[in-house]
C-alpha cells in the first residue's frame, strides 16, 4: 500500500497520495507518526480550496484520539459533526450521526471526570464549556432524544453543579410534561 501510495504521489492525485501514505502508516500501528500527516492532508486540502469531508476531518479524528491527543480529537470531531449538520436530516444516517456525537460526549465525559478528580476547577469549566457546546450542536440535529438532557444533567451533577443539573432536568419536563 506505502508503494502505491508513493505512486500516486507521481501521478495526478496527490491528496490521494498524501491520505493513502497517512493511512498506510496508521494502519503500520503508527498513529503518532500518521497525526503529522493528516494535519499536512487537511492544510493541503484547505490551501488547494477543496471543501474538507466529514469523513476525513472524523478519520484524523480517530488517529490523533489514537496517539494520545484527546483534545485534537474531540476537535477534529467537533469540525467534522459541524460540517456534516448542515446537510441533516436529508443526508445523514441519524444512527451514525448519534454515533459519533456519542463518541465525542465520552470524551468530554472523561475529562470532567479527570478534571474533578484533580480537583482542577479550570479543567472542569474548560471541559464543561466544550461539553455544552457539543450538547447544543448534538441537540439542534437530534431533538428527539431525550437522553441528552439526563446525560448533560448527569455531568453536571458530577461536577457538583446541581442548579445548572436541574435546568436541564427541568427542560425534559417543560417538553414534555405528560412523559
Amino acid at each position: 500500500l506505502f508503494a502505491r501510495a508513493v505512486a500516486l504521489a507521481r501521478g495526478d492525485c496527490p491528496l490521494l497520495a498524501q491520505f493513502a501514505v497517512a493511512q498506510a502508516t496508521r494502519a503500520a500501528a503508527a498513529p503518532k507518526d500518521a497525526l503529522p500527516l493528516f494535519d499536512a492532508l487537511l492544510a493541503d486540502v484547505v490551501r488547494r480550496g477543496v471543501a474538507v469531508s466529514p469523513a476525513l476531518l472524523a478519520t484524523a479524528a480517530r488517529v490523533a484520539e489514537q496517539a494520545g491527543e484527546s483534545r485534537r480529537a474531540a476537535d477534529l470531531e467537533e469540525r467534522a459533526l459541524a460540517t456534516e449538520q448542515q446537510h441533516l436530516p436529508n443526508l445523514i444516517d441519524m444512527r451514525a450521526f448519534r454515533q459519533r456525537y456519542q463518541w465525542l460526549w465520552d470524551r468530554y465525559q472523561a475529562e470532567v471526570t479527570a478534571a474533578v478528580g484533580a480537583k482542577d476547577e479550570r479543567g472542569v469549566a474548560r471541559a464543561l464549556a466544550g461539553a455544552e457546546r457539543t450538547w447544543k450542536h448534538w441537540r439542534e440535529g437530534d431533538r428527539e432524544n431525550p437522553q441528552m438532557a439526563l446525560d448533560m444533567a448527569n455531568l453536571q451533577m458530577a461536577a457538583g453543579r446541581k442548579g445548572a443539573a436541574w435546568l436541564y432536568l427541568s427542560s425534559i419536563i417543560e417538553e414534555k410534561p405528560k412523559d
